[in-house]
């Protein structure tokens, strides 16, 4: 399956002297507060990316099964539960299996960024933005901003109703999130290795590590989410539940919850295209 990679604003300034710069200079200068005829989305947008670039570039390629279970992660937890304030990394999602959100014709990647901020009467110490890279609905490329900075304790979903974030937004917030709760996950996720190294059956767990390791220094960062998995036709969806674990049951988890069809005995049986049951010759 082919996965979109995320394209950095840096590809879209007009500025003939950014063209010239390299990408350690052009986000320092973003960092810096110099946005070179940047419009204002881009500039935010490229503080998460100057930020994900620092972080050695870490993505997360999401099966599209496990996208749609995502969508449905419960935003009831403080920013705490999910983040230290300290993540940046990017979720790519797979091509024709774009998410469609607000007015444009499908979120291909996506950069999600926490960072701590000192106390401020317009939020907590930790906030939350997410930069996108899409394409509108006139088929140019657009990149888009949104940020959330719930209150300290507050829960996401409280933040997320009082700034009236859109629909499409909370999609992808609540996408993002999810994959938080995912990523150290080993039953759903699987580094990606070099195109040599996969396949391959490691003696030891060491040279596991090895070829993990030799991908990264490579320039390949990347996990998969959900490639084992299956989206089966049931009447309930395969879905993601928010549990709560550890001491005092503080510690958000999501556990997988299986499909399965409801009421199996009122279903008619499948029809096979024989008359009667199968093997049994008609006289």
């Amino acid at each position: 399956m082919r996965f979109h990679q995320y394209v950095l604003t840096k590809s879209l300034s007009r500025n003939r002297e950014d063209a010239k710069k390299t990408l350690v200079e052009y986000y320092t200068d973003v960092g810096n507060g110099n946005k070179r005829g940047l419009h204002s989305d881009l500039y935010a947008a490229g503080w998460c990316e100057g930020r994900w670039l620092s972080h050695n570039r870490p993505f997360y390629n999401v099966y599209p099964a496990v996208v749609d279970c995502l969508r449905n992660t419960s935003l009831d937890l403080s920013i705490d539960q999910v983040t230290t304030g300290g993540d940046s990394l990017a979720i790519c999602f797979a091509d024709g299996k774009e998410v469609v959100s607000d007015d444009d014709l499908g979120t291909r990647a996506m950069i999600l960024g926490t960072h701590k901020l000192p106390p401020s009467d317009t939020g907590g110490t930790v906030c939350m933005s997410i930069a996108t890279w899409s394409f509108a609905s006139d088929g140019g490329p657009m990149h888009g901003i949104w940020s959330v900075r719930p209150d300290d304790g507050e829960m996401i979903s409280d933040s997320v109703a009082w700034h009236e974030i859109s629909p499409g937004f909370r999609d992808l917030l609540s996408i993002a999130i999810g994959v938080l709760l995912l990523r150290s996950d080993e039953r759903f996720t699987e580094p990606i290795l070099l195109r040599k190294d996969r396949g391959k059956k490691f003696a030891s767990k060491e040279d596991y590590d090895r070829a993990v390791a030799r991908a990264k220094r490579r320039g390949s960062n990347g996990m998969t989410i959900g490639a084992g998995m299956e989206n089966s036709p049931h009447v309930r969806r395969p879905h993601f539940g928010l549990r709560w674990t550890g001491p005092g049951s503080k510690i958000a988890k999501l556990v997988p919850i299986k499909g399965c069809v409801v009421k199996r005995d009122k279903l008619y049986p499948i029809p096979t295209g024989n008359v009667g049951a199968v093997g049994v010759s008609e006289t």
